[in-house]
């Protein structure tokens, strides 16, 4: 593979799916690979296609890294991480599988029962503090606020706070945003 241009801030190849004894039990094909040339159009590719954190494992370009928040102490902090490398720079992918995701009982998505149990595992510095926002809901205002400390303009900024917002409350909301999706939305995030 040519070496990618200064534009790409993530690689990452496809994954396989393994269980606790190292058997393939899928294959991981979605992809959020992200080559527009429009920060918020990049950002929306990237969030109406993740799945799983497995891009994480990917190569990123330092100085894009030092730009974003990196992974936070959040319930998916790291889908908050891939937006805002893509509103950074694109995102590439390799075809080929060279990762092996495990999926066992004792992985903290199964692992823990509860949301208070989650919270204490991602924040060991606070394990029972206050909640204000539902898990839901704290995912969409960090969507909202991430392209705000990004060298984006202030159209950019705008655009990618609503692809935020929009794709997230789609994923979670989808028939319910689908009423209200109208003709300028199909426009704009198309």
């Amino acid at each position: 593979m040519k070496r990618p241009p200064q534009s790409v801030v993530l690689v990452y190849p496809q994954s396989l799916i393994i269980d606790e004894e190292g058997r393939v039990i899928g294959e991981y094909r979605a992809s959020i690979e992200a080559k527009a040339s429009r920060p918020h159009r990049r950002l929306s590719g990237v969030l109406s296609n993740v799945v799983l954190g497995t891009p994480a494992y990917g190569v990123i370009r330092a100085n894009a890294l030092k730009q974003t928040r990196l992974i936070d102490a959040f319930f998916s902090s790291d889908y908050v991480l891939f937006a805002e490398l893509a509103m950074v720079g694109e995102i590439w992918e390799l075809p080929e599988p060279l990762l092996r995701k495990r999926f066992h009982p004792a992985r903290s998505m199964v692992a823990h029962k509860t949301v208070q149990d989650f919270d204490a595992w991602l924040d060991t510095r606070c394990p029972r503090r206050l909640r204000v926002l539902s898990p839901c809901h704290k995912l969409a205002f960090e969507y909202l606020r991430s392209p705000w400390h990004l060298p984006l303009s202030p159209y950019e900024r705008v655009m990618c706070s609503a692809t935020g917002l929009y794709y997230h409350y789609r994923r979670h909301f989808g028939n319910w945003v689908q009423r209200w999706k109208g003709r300028l939305a199909r426009r704009i995030w198309a």
